[in-house]
């Protein structure tokens, strides 16, 4: 079987190479492609990519403030068809979760939720759309608050 192709666009170093440990140790899954930035994200050949995980907030260089430059990656990896985006991210706020879907992302993952990212890779690759409990817990409960339900 082959494995499944795995793109990492992390601006911080040290997540990249803990991520990309973290998935080397999966015998179905293979790292092909490293972006430190939303730059070299935009600039990748997608054709041997089946996966990406993406940070939601990249850096442009080490000057810049963060920014939701993942939702503009997402964006143009979708329209370049490629539908299996991942969302990897510390932000856990409704409106920023539902923003990220509406670019086309098949599943949100937390950054404390990192020992999931092997199942939600696999999961994009067969085309589903996915939610982690943390993130399904944060929608619930502004759905709850929003219709009043105790």
């Amino acid at each position: 079987m082959d494995k499944i192709k795995l793109m990492i666009v992390e601006d911080d170093p040290v997540w990249m190479q803990c991520i990309s440990d973290y998935i080397e140790k999966e015998s179905d899954i293979i790292v092909v492609k490293q972006a430190y930035n939303k730059e070299e994200a935009l600039q990748v050949d997608y054709n041997n990519i089946d996966v990406v995980l993406l940070d939601l907030t990249l850096l442009k260089d080490e000057s810049d403030e963060e920014n939701l430059s993942g939702l503009e990656v997402a964006r143009h990896l979708y329209k370049k068809g490629l539908k299996n985006t991942i969302m990897l991210t510390s932000w856990d706020e409704k409106d920023i979760i539902l923003e990220c879907f509406d670019t086309g992302v098949v599943n949100y993952l937390t950054k404390t939720s990192y020992r999931d990212i092997p199942d939600a890779i696999r999961e994009a690759f067969r085309g589903k759309v996915s939610l982690h409990a943390d993130v399904t817990n944060v929608l619930v409960g502004e759905l709850r608050k929003e219709r009043k339900v105790k």
